[in-house]
């Protein structure tokens, strides 16, 4: 089964472009091919559009609100570092960019949907054990003891608490306020069961000693069938045990895993130093002869960091039998960085200074915003491997950070919608995780300026290519807050420019829009003989790649690929626990092409194509200019012709087409102009020496190409119109 889900991903390759200019980047000192200057843009909202400004946090009841971005008098706006993400991010895809926006942390998982899924299997590889998490001297260390379970019904009578107070309070803040943190308490331990774990009895008056844990209650109270039902009890069997040290890498897993967590960072966190006798914690030993702490967490069932990390799964990705290191371990600047700038905290020598520089995008209306919601924003995290690892669809398990070979699915993007969407939040979601965006409506339209310096011929034609996706006016871009629901999809036209080159000797165009046109040809060749580079030679045209096609296929607005999309239930959890307990998946936005796995293994780790010269670039151009002019002359003249002048001229540009470039379908427009012609010469009589002409020639190509069907079409229209065989 498949997931349909309101993002999907555009697949990496080990292949990463470095511009082999990039150590000549800078403010200083020119480059002889390089543009200074500025392009005037408009942006068109095609959907209501939410760019954050002011944000007020969600309250017990009331809703958050993200207030819209505006300018010091008020009006919307668009800030320059929402434009420059929007383009940066479209840019790192299309220029083969480092994957490398990452932290390398190991995630954590916890999945009890089904007893014999990886987790269980993990989790039971050893028993797990019980200790005291304490921190001294700048370690962690774990001071080891044995536990008993303690049933809820019997720790509330020994303790004599409200039983609907308990049932109410799930949180291990809550319960331990009813209790107090750690009460003491005597007991005795019951007989050993199948699972090899004891019960507690004779609380209160038997011969150990111990302190009560709790850990919480995640689902139904413990009446309820299938719910948790017990507690425990930890306590010293004799004279206490020696600590183990707890390594700096596991105790970074745990405290990543437990970034947000209440219980850690507001209840245990702040008692580390005087917790007595300290923090209750599940472990796992590592099995090795020093006997160290392989894993914990706060629970018998704790979240379990996973055996790989996500650099790990980035190193796999796209990688034959070596690991691909490509994306993470070269400091060589790709195509964005150079653009739009990086900062680099190791090596302050590695930062660079962008120079591509967006203005504040001011609204050209008096619009008027509107709240929409509430709703709720929270998707599934990296942990959810249904999506974000790629699956194969003939596996019988889930491929996770578990396995050896575990890819990243790729770059994050949110496929563009025919339209909008507002969902009611979900049932049991309170106002406190509900938010309502600030929008303006479809169609309000923004304007500012990119300021550029020093730019190569092939630098200032990326960032044209990524305004609107290589001339493609029809395509859009995910903008500002609410994308999962379809808002926020603007297109981006170049409505003015002033370009300054740096050579003033150089052969350029008078209009500024033609030498960017060419600047923007010069980057496609650039990425086509880099993609030729990679390949091997096996593929030629870059937009042909499969990382380009899913990338414009997810700016291409398609109601049927993403109406279905369960937009009620993006922000309940239980959607993505059954989605994963049943086996579903995130397929590719698009078809992959047949070929491509395999192509990715084979690739190159890198590419280093010489920049084209401008000049052909210009004088491409210019030719396309002129073809395009030509066919907006043809057109005017064709309002202008007769129905039967149409005609006719509809068969010489299907003569003129097979004559420059023969093929299948020119000649099946050939034979369709052909036949198309009328059944009687009646008001032709001013065309038919043109058309007898016409028919003379097609005959002559079609015998000389062996096109019997269109020789025989031309002596039927012949005979029709009663004209004679020259």
């Amino acid at each position: 089964m498949t997931l349909n889900l309101p993002y999907n991903f555009v697949p990496l390759t080990p292949f990463v472009l470095r511009p082999d200019w990039h150590a000549h980047v800078s403010h200083d000192h020119p480059f002889r091919d390089g543009w200074s200057g500025e392009i005037r843009i408009r942006l068109t909202a095609h959907t209501p559009l939410s760019v954050g400004g002011e944000q007020t946090p969600g309250r017990e009841r009331e809703p958050g609100k993200v207030h819209f971005a505006r300018t010091p008098d008020g009006r919307p706006a668009v800030p320059p570092s929402s434009l420059k993400g929007m383009l940066r991010h479209v840019l790192e895809i299309a220029a083969f960019g480092h994957f490398r926006e990452v932290e390398d942390q190991r995630l954590g998982v916890r999945d009890l949907t089904k007893a014999d899924n990886f987790y269980m299997k993990e989790m039971v590889k050893a028993p797990v054990q019980a200790g005291w998490l304490r921190y001294r001297d700048g370690s962690w260390y774990i001071r080891p003891v044995n536990f008993v379970r303690l049933h809820q019904e019997e720790l509330i009578r020994a303790f004599g608490v409200d039983e609907q107070k308990w049932k109410k309070a799930g949180t291990v803040q809550k319960r331990y306020g009813l209790i107090g943190t750690l009460p003491e308490i005597h007991f005795d331990v019951g007989p050993v069961r199948n699972n090899g774990q004891a019960d507690a009895i004779d609380l209160g008056r038997g011969p150990r000693h111990g302190h009560v844990v709790v850990t919480g209650q995640p689902g139904p109270d413990y009446t309820r069938k299938n719910a948790k039902k017990r507690e425990f009890i930890f306590y010293d069997a004799g004279e206490p045990r020696d600590e183990i040290p707890v390594s700096p890498e596991v105790m970074s897993d745990f405290q990543f895993i437990h970034q947000e967590s209440d219980e850690w960072n507001r209840f245990w966190k702040p008692k580390v130093l005087d917790a007595d006798p300290g923090v209750p914690v599940f472990w796992h030993a590592d099995g090795g002869r020093e006997g160290g702490v392989r894993s914990l967490g706060l629970a018998m069932m704790y979240r379990l960091a996973y055996r790989h990390s996500l650099h790990d799964a980035i190193r796999h990705t796209g990688a034959g039998k070596n690991a691909n290191s490509a994306h993470l371990d070269d400091d060589t600047p790709d195509l964005a960085e150079l653009l739009f700038g990086r900062i680099d905290a190791d090596t302050p020598d590695g930062s660079l200074r962008g120079r591509v520089m967006p203005g504040l995008a001011e609204c050209e209306q008096d619009a008027t915003t509107r709240w929409e919601g509430p709703m709720v924003l929270n998707g599934p995290k990296p942990t959810f491997y249904p999506a974000y690892l790629n699956q194969q669809e003939k596996k019988k398990d889930y491929i996770t950070l578990m396995d050896d070979r575990a890819e990243l699915s790729g770059w994050k993007r949110y496929p563009v919608r025919s339209s909008h969407h507002t969902p009611r939040p979900p049932e049991k979601s309170g106002p406190k995780v509900q938010v309502k965006l600030e929008t303006v409506p479809a169609e309000t339209t923004f304007s500012t300026q990119i300021r550029f310096h020093n730019l190569r011929d092939v630098e200032l034609g990326a960032l044209m290519w990524a305004l609107d996706f290589g001339g493609r006016g029809d395509l859009r871009h995910s903008l500002g807050t609410g994308k999962p629901f379809g808002f926020g999809q603007v297109s981006v036209s170049v409505t003015d420019a002033h370009l300054e080159p740096n050579d003033p000797g150089r052969e350029i165009d008078d209009d500024a829009l033609v030498n960017l046109e060419a600047c923007r040809h010069a980057f496609v060749q650039y990425m086509n003989d880099a993609w030729a580079q990679a390949t091997d030679g096996a593929e030629d045209r870059w937009e042909d790649s499969e990382p380009l096609r899913q990338l414009l296929a997810m700016a291409t607005p398609n109601s049927d690929e993403t109406a279905d999309a369960p937009l009620d239930k993006l922000g309940n959890p239980k959607f993505f626990v059954k989605a994963r307990s049943s086996g579903q998946y995130q397929k590719p936005h698009k078809d992959v092409k047949d070929g491509w796995h395999t192509l990715r293994r084979q690739l190159g780790d890198s590419a280093t194509p010489e920049a084209p010269a401008f000049d052909r670039a210009l004088e491409e151009t210019r030719r396309r200019h002129q073809q395009a002019q030509e066919k907006q002359e043809r057109e005017q003249k064709r309002q202008e012709m007769s129905p039967e002048q149409k005609q006719v001229d509809d068969l010489r540009q299907a003569l003129e087409a097979c004559e420059a470039e023969p093929g299948k379908s020119r000649w099946n427009n050939l034979n369709k102009a052909i036949r198309e012609l009328p059944e009687e010469a009646a008001g032709w009589d001013d065309l038919i020496t043109d058309l007898a002409e016409l028919l003379n020639h097609a005959e002559t190509l079609a015998a000389s190409h062996d096109q019997k069907k269109i020789v025989k079409a031309v002596r039927q229209a012949r005979t029709r119109l009663n004209i004679a065989d020259d």
